[in-house]
């Protein structure tokens, strides 16, 4: 499931971001120091794995080590980054423990090029450990930020697949497709075929007929009941009614897509009244999706007539799966009417 932004970066978001990087900082530096004080210029083998202080003054695996300025100041620009997209919109700041591993791991090393002899930006970085084939010497800055950037990695790539899958489900085919084609000639075809067999004095242009039937499709576009609801309105809406509520944000993509399923779901499923559906930008109501402590979006989440949670899906679900979740809506409607009948 793609879930990619949160709300203007919520208290509890940054938070875990930053817990995660103070977390790797001090493991990474208590090692250092550590493993400074025990081995020394002593090296130990645990199985494949090597302890064994070396002083890099270079970028990763010891490249340019004459460069120590040049790695410090990309290192800084980095980590700088980083915070910066911490505190805006940025497509990925997802997952937040692995954003936090990367700044971490980025601000331990920087920790020593800025403080470790000789000083000033040209401090060596404290790599301990090696594991058997392989030479290389790394510390655990060096494991979180490769861990991190991976996690990120893997995360975007999946978030766009599914990006990709939901938007196939939602967007006709496309003008000058070969399928759209040959749907659009298949149709004047028969459009042309029947107006012909009505008026076959004056036959129309088959292409004339096509758009007409078209715009008349499109005049009668069913406007979708979805309510807009904010941190002053939403629970005092949803008392008293069974609630799908959609917590999106106007920068999300995967809301974006979400939207036009959303919107079928509560034209197929509000109609007889017995559910309520309701959008939340958790951009404009912070709050709401705080106390729900709504982590990602798209979120969806039904609620019961006094303001219970009964299912959460959080990314963008396909069809199946937005039906069962109105289904459930359903049953939790009927239970209760069947509960106040009985009262």
């Amino acid at each position: 499931m793609s879930t990619t932004e949160l709300p203007a970066r919520p208290t509890n978001l940054r938070r875990l971001i930053f817990v995660a990087a103070g977390f790797v900082v001090i493991a990474d530096q208590a090692s250092k120091s550590a493993a400074l004080a025990i081995l020394g210029d002593q090296e130990r083998s645990f199985g494949p794995f090597r302890l064994v202080i070396v002083r890099n003054p270079g970028g990763p695996f010891g490249v340019a080590t004459g460069a120590s300025l040049a790695w410090t100041a990309l290192t800084l620009a980095i980590v700088i980054a980083a915070l910066i997209a911490v505190g805006t919109d940025s497509l990925f700041i997802r997952p937040a423990v692995a954003v936090g591993a990367v700044i971490g791991g980025g601000i331990g090393n920087l920790v020593d090029r800025l403080v470790r002899y000789p000083g000033g930006g040209r401090g060596a970085v404290i790599d301990w450990i090696a594991v058997d084939p392989y030479s290389r010497v790394f510390n655990l800055a060096d494991v979180a930020l490769r861990v991190g950037a991976l996690i990120l990695l893997v995360g975007l790539f999946v978030g766009r697949s599914d990006e990709r899958s939901a938007q196939r489900e939602v967007e006709p085919e496309l003008p000058g497709s070969p399928t759209s084609n040959t749907e659009t000639r298949n149709t004047e075809k028969k459009i042309t075929h029947m107006v012909r067999a009505d008026h076959p004095s004056s036959p129309p242009s088959p292409r004339r007929s096509f758009l007409a039937r078209l715009r008349r499709g499109a005049a009668t576009v069913e406007v979708a009941p979805v309510v807009d609801l904010d941190d002053e309105s939403f629970f005092d809406a949803i008392e008293g009614h069974v609630t799908v509520a959609d917590f999106w944000a106007p920068w999300c993509e995967p809301c974006k897509v979400l939207h036009p399923l959303f919107d079928d779901l509560a034209r197929s499923h509000s109609a007889e009244g017995e559910l309520q559906f309701a959008r939340v930008d958790v951009d404009t109501s912070p709050r709401v999706a705080a106390a729900l402590d709504v982590m990602s979006i798209p979120t969806l989440i039904v609620f019961d007539r006094f303001g219970h949670e009964i299912e959460r899906e959080t990314g963008v679900p396909g069809k199946r799966r937005l039906e069962h979740l109105a289904r459930d809506a359903r049953s939790a409607a009927a239970l209760d009417e069947h509960s106040e009948e009985e009262v």
